[in-house]
């Protein structure tokens, strides 16, 4: 099956940067023109299906705009996945992406990057390329959480999250 192109893109859906809405410009199966594509999945992301494949809403953005698929990934700047407004959307690789990332919900200590040890101090910690690395031991979690945060900002600049 051919990849999907702006072009045919631009055939069936119009998309409003501003809002990040695609709508149908053609009837396709029980959509109606007019109507909002696609639907949101349980992770969150909204996913449209064009010509019998399924694409992630923000990439589908990146296409319609740009007129090519983005290099590796697209980011989301708010950390919103359902919004695909283009002023909320850049190019960014797995890293980039991760490090823009809310901190877990699971997490029990506030703060992104860090967790609390049996001994009862707290440990910093940031992924690079699929490598975890250790930033030390603190006594207070916003100790750790700074440590955590110098290390984000050096290594991935505008894409580093607090939390």
């Amino acid at each position: 099956m051919a990849q999907l192109t702006a072009a045919r893109l631009r055939e069936v859906l119009h998309y409003c940067p501003e809002t990040g809405v695609f709508r149908w410009k053609a009837h396709f199966h029980s959509s109606r023109v007019g109507t909002q594509a696609g639907h949101v999945t349980e992770r969150g992301y909204r996913k449209v299906s064009v010509d019998g494949r399924v694409y992630r809403a923000h990439r589908l953005a990146w296409l319609y705009v740009y007129g090519r698929w983005p290099i590796a990934g697209v980011d989301h700047k708010d950390g919103a996945k359902d919004d695909n407004r283009i002023s909320e959307l850049r190019e960014a690789g797995q890293s980039q992406n991760g490090a823009n990332a809310r901190r877990y919900k699971n997490n029990t200590t506030g703060f992104k990057g860090v967790t609390r040890r049996k001994s009862g101090r707290y440990g910093a910690y940031i992924r690079k390329g699929g490598r975890l690395m250790a930033l030390g031991m603190f006594d207070t979690p916003h100790q750790a959480h700074a440590a955590y945060m110098r290390v984000a900002n050096a290594l991935f600049g505008e894409f580093a999250r607090a939390g």
